[in-house]
């Protein structure tokens, strides 16, 4: 082991979150990367941010000795000390006290205020018009040690300047100008009349320790839990909380390394996206943490989210300028070629392939919320591990469906916007859809899809006529989305349901539950048809359907004459799932409702068939075996051929109405008629609603295992009065 090797420091104070402690980590490794003289390099441990190069008393002895502050001033902003401004007056101290000092810890901070001075013309910032203009020329003239900090703040192109989401509107927060409280932090550590009290600030910063020397001042964005505003102290409204000036000087050292290359900036600038200047920073859509809410989709409320990486290998500063450097993630597009991130969800899907290589493990992620009043804080809003998550691929499929709805009907929505009941379906479709990116999963794909599926339940309401409307029904996804939601009996049976095809005068489904054709499941109906989706109860919805559709089929016609039955479909269950749905409060029927109107999104194709062993499913009832027969769609098989039955008209409302022994007795008679003989069925001797429903809906779901069905309703004998077999 080196020498090098022995000297590290754990620094516990230094962590990922909040905000202000991820920007002091990458200040240290800046302040002692550009002027230590021995490498240095860090790595976020479970210990805190860990130093390998430097001892723990080396590190003090070198920040509180040796260090040299970056020059950072802010002389477009009239608060920034540089005028005749009341604001600006303890930063104008400030800057005579640096002037007129002969440290040569101050030399760079010297020569910066001596060139500013030059270019100063009259007693007041330059206007918003000529502000890109006078930035230009901080740069053509400041030395290079103070242009990182310009950069850090703007990024010029001709007569137009962008300000850096994370440094506020221009290295300023309202009335709190940045450069102002780090001159003011100067002056009570570095020039402080009294070293102790900065040592003491130090290690608090540093290493978590305590100390009675923390001073009232503003904390700005960086640390929500020092900024003051409402209900942050025991106060109903507390000001001017304690704050540690070290804490405020790493952070800003920080934003230097966060400024990115020139070359990275500029091309964010030529792009419509106005958060591409700044690294990893992308457009906000409120989804993902416990307080989203409305009001925080509005610009006005969050001015970006910027997302910062998180690596457990020690790492140089010039590794992490670097990787910093680039600031760009991309995913797929909807033309399959790579785009840059444009606002949460899209990073979200990007960074499951982003910065393995590099020692990247999570990203935090942070809004720019306005919380205070019309002051900002950087509120943490969860973090992202980086690993492969194969759903990213899948929700990709969805942003054309989700484009289309925000853009061609929820945005055309006058005056205060959508219904609330649109914007809150649609924010909790963006909560899931965030959730599949960041954790994955089949449980995570299974909330997306009851979330798709519950909008568009409003949808199917909804007169496709009327203004505003979407020029088509949504959908059109793959069926690896059916695999990709696992293998549950909610899932499989929604699945089967929502692939009952066009036959005969029937249409597709999904006409039956919404106003699209029955012949193209992608053209809505010029003029809605009535619905066949009403009931009390989701099995009455669905025997309803079943209803409708077999009076489809009988419509005179030659499509009808030639038609399958019309519980034919290209997806099936098996027994053991129809067994569970004739089982009251087996199945989560809320979800199976969800799951059905967002599975018509999923294109209808086939998917294969599967038994799954399902501890404890009873039997089959042998009411729904012997019904099923006259209800399967290429009829019974008997040898090599097919033995067509017709389905009773009454069959579906006797079942219905609960008189499931007069149904049983009717199939019975069907069968007899065409050779068959069934086995003995205990009559139930009672109407019972709920149970003949249920069997309603049962048959309506297309299933394979049709010769256990043949074995558990038909007699192998000729005796029809042959004991059943249980």
């Amino acid at each position: 082991m080196t020498e090098l090797d022995t000297k590290s420091v754990a620094l516990p104070a230094i962590a990922p979150q909040p905000l202000s402690a991820y920007l002091a980590a990458l200040g240290l490794l800046r302040m002692l990367g550009t002027q230590y003289g021995r490498p240095v390099r860090g790595a976020f441990t479970s210990r805190g941010f860990e130093l390998s190069g430097i001892p723990a008393d080396g590190l003090t002895q070198f920040l509180l000795e040796r260090w040299s502050p970056s020059p950072v001033f802010t002389p477009w902003n009239n608060a920034s000390g540089f005028y005749v401004s009341s604001k600006g007056q303890q930063a104008k101290a400030v800057i005579e006290l640096i002037a007129a000092s002969g440290s040569p810890r101050l030399d760079a901070m010297r020569r910066a205020i001596r060139v500013i001075q030059g270019l100063l013309k009259g007693d007041s910032a330059p206007s918003d018009e000529a502000k890109a203009r006078f930035i230009g020329q901080l740069r053509s003239s400041l030395p290079d040690e103070a242009i990182v900090w310009i950069d850090a703040v703007s990024v010029v192109a001709g007569d137009e300047v962008k300000m850096m989401p994370l440094l506020g509107t221009g290295g300023n927060e309202g009335v709190l100008d940045y450069s102002g409280l780090y001159l003011r932090s100067l002056q009570e550590t570095v020039l402080a009349k009294d070293p102790s009290a900065s040592q003491d600030l130090l290690q608090a910063a540093l290493f978590g320790t305590l100390t009675n020397r923390l001073l009232e001042r503003p904390g700005g964005q960086f640390d929500p839990g020092s900024a003051g505003g409402f209900n942050t102290g025991p106060g109903f409204e507390t000001k001017g909380l304690p704050n540690n000036p070290w804490a405020f000087i790493l952070l800003v050292e920080g934003t230097m390394v966060w400024a990115g290359s020139l070359a990275s900036r500029q091309q964010g600038m030529a792009t419509n996206n106005p958060m591409a200047v700044s690294p990893f920073t992308v457009r906000h859509v409120a989804a993902g943490y416990a307080s989203a809410g409305k009001v925080e989709d509005n610009t006005q409320k969050v001015r970006a989210e910027v997302w910062m990486p998180v690596w457990d290998r020690p790492a140089s500063l010039t590794e992490v300028e670097r990787f910093i450097a680039e600031g760009r993630v991309e995913v797929k597009g909807r033309t399959g070629s790579s785009e840059r991130a444009r606002d949460s969800l899209d990073f979200a899907d990007a960074v499951g392939s982003l910065g393995v290589d590099r020692g990247v493990t999570s990203f935090v992620r942070f809004a720019l919320a306005k919380r205070r009043g019309d002051s900002y804080i950087a509120l943490p809003a969860g973090k992202l591990d980086v690993g492969h998550r194969g759903e990213v691929d899948l929700i990709r499929q969805l942003d054309t469906q989700l484009d289309l709805l925000d853009g061609q009907f929820l945005r055309r929505f006058k005056g205060e916007g959508p219904p609330a009941v649109l914007d809150s379906l649609r924010r909790n479709l963006n909560d899931a859809r965030f959730e599949v990116a960041t954790r994955g999963g089949s449980d995570a794909m299974v909330r997306l899809m009851r979330a798709i599926g519950s909008l568009e339940r409003i949808l199917a309401k909804r007169d496709p006529s009327k203004e505003p409307k979407l020029p088509r029904p949504l959908g059109g996804l793959g069926t690896e989305w059916i695999a990709a939601c696992g293998h549950s009996p909610e899932l499989r049976i929604a699945a089967a349901i929502t692939s009952l095809g066009r036959t005969g005068g029937a249409g597709g489904f999904r006409s039956y539950i919404s106003p699209v054709s029955p012949k193209a499941d992608w053209e809505f109906l010029p003029s809605p048809r009535s619905r066949s989706w009403f009931g009390a109860s989701l099995m009455a919805r669905l025997a309803s359907v079943l209803s409708r559709r077999m009076l489809d089929t009988r419509t005179p016609g030659e499509e009808a004459a030639n038609s399958r039955n019309p519980t034919w479909g290209a997806r099936q269950v098996s027994l053991d799932e129809i067994a569970l749905m004739l089982e009251p409060e087996v199945l989560d029927e809320a979800c199976l409702e969800d799951l059905i109107f967002g599975l018509t999104w999923v294109k209808p194709s086939g998917v294969e068939n599967r038994v799954d062993q399902r501890p404890s499913v009873p039997p089959i009832p042998r009411q729904y075996a012997l019904l099923k027969l006259l209800c399967l769609p290429d009829g019974i098989p008997v040898g090599s051929e097919r033995l067509a039955l017709p389905t009773p008209a009454q069959l579906v409302p006797l079942l219905q109405a609960g008189r499931v022994d007069d149904a049983v007795h009717l199939a019975r008679a069907t069968l007899h008629a065409k050779g068959l003989k069934a086995c003995q069925i205990a009559p139930l001797g009672r109407t019972d609603t709920e149970f003949g429903t249920r069997i309603a809906a049962a048959l309506l779901i297309p299933m394979f295992q049709v010769h256990t069905l043949l074995g558990d309703a038909l007699l192998p004998t000729a005796d029809a009065n042959e004991p059943h077999r249980r």
